[in-house]
């Protein structure tokens, strides 16, 4: 069912496997948007740190710390 993502550009890409991680921490089959929002401020400051070079996004869901104390 997800082999469409292996077509998908990465960054595009990243982001789409970021989301299914948050609807593989949805415990019901059915959810609503305001449950996906639940995780949008975590995903958008994600978002955040990879624009200013502070973390690097690896693929397929991971990242790594850039700028370190």
């Amino acid at each position: 069912q997800t082999d469409f993502i292996r077509n998908l550009k990465m960054q595009r890409r990243g982001w789409v496997l970021d989301i299914l991680q948050c609807l593989e921490r949805i415990p019901q089959d059915t959810f609503s948007l305001d449950d996906m929002y639940h995780f949008s401020h975590n995903l958008q400051q994600l978002q955040v740190l990879r624009d200013h070079k502070i973390i690097e996004f690896l693929g397929q869901g991971q990242y790594r710390k850039v700028m370190t104390e």
